[in-house]
């Protein structure tokens, strides 16, 4: 199974986020704003989460701990201020490709058919 972490204050892109993690089949772990960034580190560590999903006003308590968990292959940043090694939560939007009830996702969790 695929873990995805989920570090976003209430918002539209929060419910987009979380069920469209749900929609691919991975277990999604929503985490509290008021989490430091050693819990974020301990949530990430335990089932070791490949997608950490979070809003740019943490970034503060992710970069502590970006470095320390390095199976977490994608970070994506709800928001503007979007550093160099993570992906913006706008890019993944302008790159998706929806065509005919299909989801291209990440190449390796391959194709998600939608239901109707």
């Amino acid at each position: 199974m695929r873990f995805v972490i989920h570090l976003l204050m209430s918002s539209l892109e929060w419910a987009a986020t979380y069920f469209g993690v749900m929609k691919t089949g991975a277990a999604v772990a929503p985490l509290t704003f008021r989490f430091a960034s050693s819990d974020i580190k301990y949530v990430a560590d335990v089932p070791s989460s490949e997608v950490l999903i979070f809003d740019s006003g943490f970034l503060r308590k992710i970069q502590p701990v970006q470095r320390g968990i390095d199976y977490v292959k994608y970070y994506i940043c709800v928001g503007e201020d979007v550093l160099p090694d993570v992906t913006s939560y706008s890019g993944v939007l302008q790159n998706a490709c929806l065509s005919q009830g299909m989801v291209w996702g990440w190449p390796e969790w391959g194709t998600q058919r939608l239901s109707k």
